[in-house]
């Protein structure tokens, strides 16, 4: 008889969209509901999330969005803010950079049409070397994505939220 490996148990969670900034409103594709952000407009769509009780270790943070291009595929830029912190801490106790001024961008193929991610995980790992420290259990994570011209980015789309996947937390 083999023994089997033992993987340590994952769980994933969706959150929607809370509020868009300035111009930046909900809207529909197909059945699809998120956030309209254009490097017209200028403006976020941010997310409020709560870090599970049961989070050990992340394995993937990552930003699902609809691009919106006239050609099938597109080289696209969006700018990715994060700020995290625990109840009793300043809400920008772990800034990414400056979150006001300074996003962190990130840069890959749209394909017109299709449910994309944009993976930001290294943007609240401790390896990251703007961040104070990784993403825990209790944190308050907001993330803001925007599209802005000024800084070179050139994505529309419509952000649908953000995917959490993670590490289980194993008590004796």
């Amino acid at each position: 008889m083999s023994r089997h490996v033992r993987i340590p148990p994952t769980r994933e969670v969706f959150y929607s969209p809370t509020t868009g900034s300035k111009i930046v409103s909900p809207s529909v594709i197909g059945a699809h509901v998120g956030f309209l952000i254009t490097p017209i407009w200028v403006g976020g769509c941010y997310t409020e999330v709560l870090v599970p009780w049961d989070f050990k270790e992340l394995v993937e943070l990552a930003v699902a969005l609809i691009p919106i291009t006239s050609e099938f595929k597109a080289l696209m830029t969006v700018s990715i803010f994060t700020q995290y912190a625990k109840k009793g801490q300043v809400y920008t106790e772990n800034n990414i950079v400056d979150g006001i001024a300074v996003p962190i961008q990130h840069s890959f193929e749209a394909v017109a049409g299709y449910i994309q991610e944009v993976n930001i995980t290294d943007m609240v790992q401790r390896t990251n070397q703007f961040a104070d420290r990784g993403l825990e259990a209790g944190d308050y994570l907001g993330v803001d994505v925007e599209s802005n011209a000024t800084r070179g980015d050139n994505l529309d789309a419509r952000v649908l939220g953000i995917r959490m996947r993670y590490k289980v937390f194993k008590g004796k």
